[in-house]
């Protein structure tokens, strides 16, 4: 079910946090990409979220992404166990998302990634 996890930091500068992410972990970005007010960066196994305060708000008690392999069939699991979708379904740059919320109260993002995505990072 679950592909690949990444660890979220959350920032107001882009440059300076990756620049210091590229040098430790010795990659470039896999992707770089702007969602409504927010920079999205995937270096390694980091999700960088940048944005104003004001912006990273509503992500900051969140964990992930979790990268899964069926967004529908996760989103029933979940659901089966007493989860609850936080956030509907939507499109991003990297593929489908949707938030939810575990019974013991753990926001999540979920991501079922483009196939190339998926190709590139995953099944490689």
């Amino acid at each position: 079910m679950i592909l690949k996890l990444y660890a979220r930091f959350f920032t107001n500068d882009t440059d300076k946090s990756l620049k210091l992410l590229q040098v430790i972990l010795g990659r470039e970005p896999d992707y770089r990409f702007t969602m409504g007010d927010l920079e999205i960066t995937g270096i390694g196994d980091i999700c960088l979220v940048c944005g104003t305060d004001q912006a990273l708000a509503p992500y900051r008690d969140s964990k992930g992404p979790f990268i899964v392999d069926d967004l529908d069939a996760t989103r029933e699991e979940l659901i089966r166990l007493g989860a609850t979708i936080t956030r509907n379904q939507f499109q991003a740059e990297t593929g489908s998302v949707f938030f939810a919320r575990h019974p013991d109260g753990t926001e999540v993002e979920y991501v079922q990634w483009k196939p190339d995505l998926v190709e590139r990072f995953i099944s490689h």
